[in-house]
């Protein structure tokens, strides 16, 4: 069952966009080093505006509880634990200046933060039986993970 983060790849890329208005960045002309300062910082900036959605679910045989909590989120121990990540990987990967624009496009469509009532909505689902309904990942940031996927996997 695909619960609400967007994945993240290695390392938190695609909790990228969370607000709704997005996060603008630019990578080109930066060195790997302030590529992932970027990012780290946007990726974070993102995780404390939506905090951490998480969903405990427990079954007794006859019935399943779902309990949905958002938590607040450390801006610095973020960046702590984001950006070594995110700077292996712009030292091991080789992006185009197309593969960089795609990155920060995704960055910059803004995903919308999973409220308190969405993430009860989803447990209610659950508790029916159900499947939650989906948060829509952006096909910019579809792409964006595609081009992380490609050059993580091995060749």
């Amino acid at each position: 069952m695909k619960l609400y983060k967007l994945a993240f790849i290695p390392f938190a890329f695609l909790a990228v966009a969370c607000g709704e208005d997005g996060t603008s960045i630019d990578l080109n002309g930066k060195t790997p080093e302030q590529q992932a300062e970027t990012v780290a910082d946007a990726v974070c900036t993102a995780e404390v505006a939506c905090g951490d959605v998480s969903y405990e679910i427990s079954e007794d045989g006859k019935t399943v509880t779902c309990t949905a909590t958002i938590e607040d989120i450390d801006y610095a121990e973020c960046v702590a634990e984001t950006e070594p990540d995110v700077l292996e990987t712009f030292e091991t990967c080789e992006f185009s200046d197309a593969d960089l624009a795609t990155i920060e496009a995704c960055f910059n469509t803004g995903v919308p933060c999973v409220s308190q009532a969405q993430a009860d909505a989803d447990c209610a689902a659950i508790e029916a039986g159900e499947e939650p309904e989906e948060q829509e990942i952006p096909q910019v940031c579809q792409d964006m993970l595609e081009i992380i996927q490609a050059c993580q996997s091995p060749q």
